[in-house]
């Protein structure tokens, strides 16, 4: 009877939207294990169709969101093999997703990284050049700033941009008849 269908809750549901969104494909699969085993052990159809409606529609939803994801297919409901859809089917899917996920948030995250270091090398001679102009520049947080020139560069920003800065005066100091006080004004 429907009162005592086995359902799936929206916190298991948001839970397997979040780990799919971060790349965590395990624990999609551990919410999706916890919340369809009952389904599976009582072989409710009821339940498994429902189930598999909600899902279908949370992974619709993350591939209208990712435009990456519009090859993966989202498995069919067939109730003449519950487990295989569950416990298979959609796990592989899963792994599909968080991988495909991660890869587009790799890529998104070199080019940001790429982006703010060409910013930093065009603005070296701008006085203003701080983290926080950086930041805003782009959209990120201080915080978030500083992640992405350690991860880049092993620096702070203000070390990196001294250094960028210490990198340039040397080369114009070798390749140009520039004095000191021409190039400092330059960076």
């Amino acid at each position: 009877s429907q009162s005592t269908a086995a359902t799936i809750s929206i916190q298991q549901l948001q839970s397997i939207y979040y780990a799919l969104q971060s790349g965590d494909a395990k624990a999609a699969v551990s919410s999706l294990n916890s919340s369809t085993a009952k389904i599976l052990l009582t072989n409710d159809q009821f339940s498994a169709k429902h189930a598999h409606r909600i899902l279908r529609y949370v992974l619709t939803s993350l591939k209208l969101e990712n435009a990456c994801l519009a090859d993966i297919p989202i498995p069919a409901f067939r109730s003449d093999d519950l487990q295989s859809l569950f416990e298979q089917e959609f796990p592989d899917c899963f792994y599909l997703i968080a991988a495909q996920l991660k890869q587009q948030h790799m890529k998104q995250t070199e080019q940001l990284e790429q982006n703010i270091l060409s910013f930093i090398q065009d603005n070296l001679a701008n006085t203003q050049l701080s983290g926080s102009m950086v930041a805003e520049h782009f959209h990120i947080s201080a915080p978030t700033l500083q992640k992405r020139i350690n991860a880049v560069s092993g620096k702070t920003f203000s070390a990196y941009v001294e250094s960028v800065r210490m990198q340039r005066a040397q080369q114009l100091l070798r390749e140009t008849s520039d004095t000191v006080l021409e190039i400092a004004e330059a960076i």
